[in-house]
């Protein structure tokens, strides 16, 4: 695994070294916490790869929101492949 911040996912992005073929989320789930703060839940089938590595198969995603100033930001996000059985 590997902690990384928005801009090494932008910086990613931009300089083409991750490339999204195609992504389908599935089981979406939203659990609010209070009024402020919210948990996603997610599955996601995607296909691509990460600086010429392939990244295809299944995920399970979780992102974490808190709204301030009236807005939702993402402050938290996490990803893991499923291994296959």
């Amino acid at each position: 695994g590997s902690l990384g911040t928005k801009a090494d996912d932008i910086k990613s992005v931009t300089d083409k070294k991750f490339v999204l073929k195609s992504a389908t989320m599935s089981d979406y789930k939203c659990r609010m916490m209070g009024d402020s703060a919210a948990i996603v839940t997610m599955m996601l089938k995607l296909s691509g790869s990460d600086d010429g590595t392939e990244v295809s198969g299944d995920y399970r995603a979780m992102d974490v929101y808190e709204k301030k100033d009236g807005k939702w930001m993402a402050v938290a996000s996490q990803i893991t492949k499923v291994a296959k059985e």
